[in-house]
């Protein structure tokens, strides 16, 4: 498992890996990960979830729709299919 700070870094290399992709906590490089997710064509196969289980929790199915500037909470978690 590569740390989701280190994905953002490499995140190009990281969508080329096979397989689903779960990526933990990645707070300020959120913006930086869309961006390369657009760039590969893989916004519709991204779901986010932030605050899993709080009341604050927000769920997003496609990650098109998602603004990167909402800024996710600490508690975010990514999953490219």
């Amino acid at each position: 498992m590569v740390p989701s700070a280190a994905c953002a870094d490499h995140i190009d290399e990281v969508l080329d890996l096979p397989g689903t992709k779960v990526l933990m906590k990645p707070c300020g490089k959120v913006g930086e990960i869309v961006e390369a997710l657009e760039r590969c064509g893989e916004l519709s196969r991204v779901s986010l979830v932030a605050d899993c289980g709080l009341p604050s929790e927000h769920v997003c199915r496609d990650l098109g729709s998602f603004d990167p500037a909402e800024h996710p909470s600490y508690f975010t978690t990514l999953v490219v299919k």
